[in-house]
């Protein structure tokens, strides 16, 4: 190997291990976040209390822990089951989109315009209120601020 190629070699062996350093040290850093963060949804999922939006899954059942009133005659009442059909991105938006439909409707025919609903469990640290709307067949959409996606929902699993 001549100077050149080993001045180089030796360039990119330094340069991976300065990476490989940094990354090590992000996840480091990363982790012990991460590792509180899945505690504390386990102890959530484990003692039947409110859980995180980041929890919520497709296809499975959830019931309110609070009553969500549109006006003074379209309420869910606390405990009303919901299921979630989807979830999706806020299209553009910093925003995640939760679909749930309840297993009774009660109002089949009547559509909302959209309310803020604070979780009643959340830290109040700030204002984590989320977006509800209800469209015929109770159809109820959630759009909840990405940057509140692991914070308190007001649902709980049965």
């Amino acid at each position: 190997m001549d100077a050149e190629n080993q001045f180089q070699f030796s360039q990119a062996t330094h340069l991976k291990k300065k990476y490989f350093n940094t990354l090590f040290a992000i996840v480091l850093v990363c982790l012990p976040y991460k590792s509180t963060q899945a505690q504390t949804s386990l102890e959530s999922k484990t003692t039947g209390q409110t859980i995180d939006w980041s929890d919520l899954e497709i296809s499975k059942k959830y019931h309110l822990e609070q009553q969500i009133c549109f006006d003074e005659k379209t309420c869910f009442e606390k405990d009303t089951p919901f299921i979630v059909e989807d979830i999706y991105d806020g299209l553009g938006a910093p925003l995640v989109a939760y679909k749930l439909r309840p297993y009774t409707c009660a109002f089949p025919e009547t559509q909302t315009e959209q309310i803020l609903v604070e979780p009643e469990h959340s830290d109040h640290t700030r204002d984590r209120s989320a977006i509800l709307q209800m469209d015929p067949n109770c159809d109820l959409t959630i759009w909840v601020e990405t940057q509140d996606y692991y914070s308190t929902s007001f649902l709980s699993e049965p």
